[in-house]
């Protein structure tokens, strides 16, 4: 210890107000407590007594240790102050000082002049104040542990029609203190709840009650990096049939060749991918009947979710058909109940496949001229939507009876004088028979033959230069031909 320092401890000890001297005593002081960092390695005995150099080159002396064993631990309150705890024979610490709830560190009196008298003609011990850095580096000379693991973004992916592979260095990196020499000595990582058909790379998968699998691996930096993972086709964690939707759940965690270790936790997710089609023609092409006509729209168009493994599903079926007529029926428990239709269904797919639409008797899109068009909708629990065009038409069939004699015979000029000419009633009974009344408005078709000039009709059009006739039904009821004066021979006539 340099001279000059052992004076001012001398002084001290002899009662004098030394500045940066501090003199504590085990006897007398109740809190053996003082300001300030230790410095590293300058702890010193002397005549019995304990000798601490504080960084700010301060000395605290201890008196009246008696050989007795110590702890220097932080005030509770103030990590800036230290206290000086006396150790008793069994280890555990008497409080002298302040409360502290830092870690007791015992120090043992290790000087090989604890308990000698001063003799100056001793050299002094020399106590050099090694800088802060020093103290902390020098024995490994900057080879310390710095490991740390990062999600570099969310591990994550989509769904596709195709096996899907993710190496997992792209997504979680791991770091080391590389200039110091700190290499990755071993990676461990466990995922569950892996879809059943998923292969990986290097480890080991093994599969768990529920189907799912469980990848295991174990390997140094370089397997690491190369890991892949690959997921089975149309595969999502979002969207589930083994077990319930939701990320799969990763660990990883590493040993460095400095023994530094890091750990973390991430999930990992397949975004799903709407697999969804409509299958079918797209139309229906039925016949009028004299009875309700019936029909299954999922004949025309049917969705359906396209997906391999399953977990997709048809949530919503919406079929808009705005042109049915006035007393169409639906059915969605095929046919065993009707009721009322609107122009819109929302329905499930089983609903949908059930539906039965119920035409009203002797309707056609034909007479008159209509249209029954419309639009299917369809939704999957994966996002999907599909849409389509669903044309339904329905020919006419002729709801018309009609009679008429096969020969009408007349007297020429019988209206009255020679040269009157003659009316002939031509008989002919025709009516419209459907239900709806769309064949009320039927005109009838009369083609002449052999018409004189001058003939003439009492209702109706008469075309004299083709002998065609045409009317409504009721004027076809009530027709009559005038024949001129005189005129005699046979007229054909083809209804």
């Amino acid at each position: 210890m340099p001279p000059e320092l052992l004076d001012k401890i001398n002084a001290g000890l002899a009662g004098e107000a030394v500045p940066d001297v501090k003199i504590l005593s085990v006897v007398e002081d109740p809190d053996l407590v003082f300001e300030g960092e230790v410095v590293y390695g300058s702890i010193a005995f002397i005549d019995g007594m304990l000798v601490l150099i504080l960084e700010d080159g301060s000395v605290v002396v201890l008196k009246d240790l008696d050989g007795r064993d110590y702890a220097i631990e932080p005030v509770a309150d103030n990590l800036s102050r230290k206290q000086i705890v006396i150790l008793e024979d069994d280890g555990n610490a008497t409080s002298i000082g302040q409360g502290s709830s830092g870690e007791e560190l015992a120090v043992s009196n290790l000087d090989p002049l604890f308990g000698l008298p001063i003799n100056l003609l001793l050299p002094p011990t020399d106590y050099p104040i090694i800088p802060q850095r020093d103290r902390d580096f020098a024995a490994d000379n900057g080879a310390f542990s710095d490991v740390s693991i990062v999600e570099l973004s969310p591990t994550t992916s989509a769904e596709t029609d195709a096996p899907v592979s993710l190496r997992l260095a792209d997504f979680v990196r791991i770091t080391t203190n590389t200039e110091g020499g700190e290499d990755i000595d071993t990676v461990t990582l466990t995922i569950t709840d892996l879809p059943a058909g998923t292969t990986s790379t290097a480890g080991t998968l093994s599969a768990a009650s529920d189907g799912t699998l469980t990848l295991d691996f174990t390997g140094d930096g370089a397997a690491w990096d190369a890991l892949t993972l690959t997921f089975p086709a149309d595969f999502s964690s979002a969207s589930r049939s083994d077990i319930a939707s939701g990320p799969m759940s990763g660990t990883i965690s590493v040993l460095t060749t400095l023994d530094g270790t890091a750990s973390l936790d991430f999930p990992v997710t397949l975004l799903a991918e709407a697999d969804i089609a409509l299958d079918g023609p797209g139309s229906l092409a039925l016949a009028e009947t004299d009875a309700p006509l019936d029909f299954r729209p999922a004949d025309a168009l049917l969705p359906r979710a396209s997906d391999i493994d399953g977990s997709e599903s048809i949530t919503q079926v919406t079929l808009s058909l705005p042109d049915l007529p006035p007393g169409t029926l639906y059915s969605t428990d095929n046919g065993a109940s009707f009721r009322a239709a609107g122009t819109e269904f929302t329905l499930t797919l089983a609903e949908y496949q059930a539906m039965i639409i119920r035409l009203p008797a002797d309707f056609s899109t034909q007479n008159p001229p209509s249209s029954l068009s419309g639009l299917l909708t369809a939704t999957t629990n994966e996002g999907g939507f599909i849409e389509g065009p669903i044309n339904i038409s329905v020919t006419f069939e002729l709801d018309v009876d009609l009679s008429a004699p096969a020969v009408i015979t007349g007297t020429e000029d019988s209206n009255g004088v020679d040269g009157s000419g003659v009316t002939v009633d031509l008989g002919i009974a025709v009516a419209a028979t459907d239900q709806d009344g769309s064949e009320d408005g039927t005109t009838v078709e009369i083609a002449f033959t052999g018409l004189p000039p001058g003939a003439l009709v009492n209702g109706g059009t008469l075309d004299p230069a083709t002998g065609i006739w045409t009317g409504s039904m009721a004027e076809a009821n009530a027709l009559g031909v005038f024949l001129p004066g005189d005129f005699s021979g046979s007229v054909t006539a083809v209804i």
